[in-house]
């Protein structure tokens, strides 16, 4: 048997519970050639994922504990001997992060590609355990070949309870994560969360993951947004990056296709380097190198003016088909921004043509 998944059964319609269902026993390690093990709605007990992780062909595993379970001896204490090793995706499913970050501290994969963890929605991991956790990732053994990073804090939208209450994190508490280099190509880190980075993370994020294609950092969706007018940078989710770390991330990470970020938008005066060395046009417009992003989720931003805003995405980022939020100050900015977009295009258009038509005459 190659492929094993264990779920529990709800009873009456109540759903799951964290307590249904208890894997234990090491009989689990007979399974020699199991590549692929889920139990989503079952808990793994210490006993079986010590078998599970000496097995020498499992490449998929999906966990579910209860860290209570686990006393303070019931798995190694560092990195050493061989656990997990060739597993190439991972996703931990509602286990608190303290247990997750003791659990990536073990793993001996090199090969590591896609990585997905959720915490449960009370407690939410504060900063300094969401850093702890950020930096077992970039002390992964596989740390070079990580090309997926799904991260969720507490409840999504949707699913059917309350969820109360979010957690702020900032770009020094994400920082590790910038060890990740090169292979990077999403990272995703939803839930009741509001992550602020400004734009020296930016320029971090651009200068090790060139081949980014998602980067979402979203809103809290169970928060609503102050009006601007009552916002200040006194505010712990005031958004630090601005315009020009956007600029730098259309330049440097042309691939991208979607971004969640909140961003001052409110346009300033760009830096002294780009002052004195402008680019014009600020991005390709045509080939390989023209900014691929179709999708902006900008919850949490300051808009500014809605002309000067719209001028500016039309330039950077010219092939937008969604933007969020859907907001009176945004539909407005979003049509001037289609417009420019049109007329920029016919430019482009009659400017290529009447260079072949001077060609032609020369």
């Amino acid at each position: 048997m190659e492929h094993l998944s264990i779920e529990a059964v709800p009873e009456y319609g109540v759903g799951y519970s964290h307590k249904t269902g208890l894997l234990y026993g090491s009989d689990i390690g007979l399974f020699a050639h199991l590549t692929s093990f889920s139990s989503r709605s079952v808990r793994v007990a210490p006993d079986a994922l010590l078998a599970l992780g000496r097995l020498p062909c499992l490449e998929s595993l999906l966990l579910h504990v209860n860290s209570d379970e686990y006393t303070w001896n019931a798995l190694p204490h560092e990195r050493g001997a061989v656990f997990f090793p060739v597993l190439l995706q991972l996703t931990l499913h509602k286990i608190d992060f303290e247990w997750s970050t003791a659990f990536l501290n073990l793993l001996t994969t090199p090969s590591l590609h896609a990585l997905s963890i959720r915490s449960p929605a009370d407690p939410l991991p504060t900063p300094i355990v969401f850093n702890a956790l950020c930096a077992a990732i970039g002390r992964l053994p596989s740390a070079s070949s990580i090309t997926d990073i799904f991260v969720t804090i507490g409840g999504i939208l949707f699913e059917q309870r309350i969820c109360c209450g979010h957690e702020i994190y900032w770009s020094e508490d994400i920082a590790p994560l910038f060890s990740l280099r090169t292979a990077l190509r999403r990272l995703i880190i939803t839930g009741q969360c509001v992550i602020v980075v400004d734009d020296v993370a930016l320029a971090a994020m651009v200068e090790n993951w060139p081949h980014i294609v998602e980067l979402v950092l979203t809103w809290a969706w169970n928060i609503d947004i102050r009006p601007q007018a009552a916002r200040s940078p006194e505010d712990d989710d005031f958004p630090y990056a601005t315009a020009w770390g956007l600029l730098r991330l259309a330049q440097r990470c042309p691939r991208m296709t979607k971004l969640a970020l909140a961003v001052d938008l409110r346009l300033a005066p760009p830096p002294d380097s780009q002052r004195e060395h402008p680019i014009i046009p600020p991005v390709p417009l045509s080939g390989n190198s023209v900014p691929a992003l179709v999708e902006f989720d900008a919850r949490g931003s300051l808009l500014g003016d809605t002309v000067g805003v719209a001028s500016f995405l039309s330039l950077v980022f010219p092939g937008l088909e969604i933007i969020l939020p859907l907001e009176p100050g945004w539909w407005e900015m979003q049509r001037l921004y289609r417009w420019l977009v049109r007329v920029r295009a016919q430019e482009r258009a009659f400017g290529q043509k009447s260079g072949r038509l001077r060609q032609r005459a020369g």
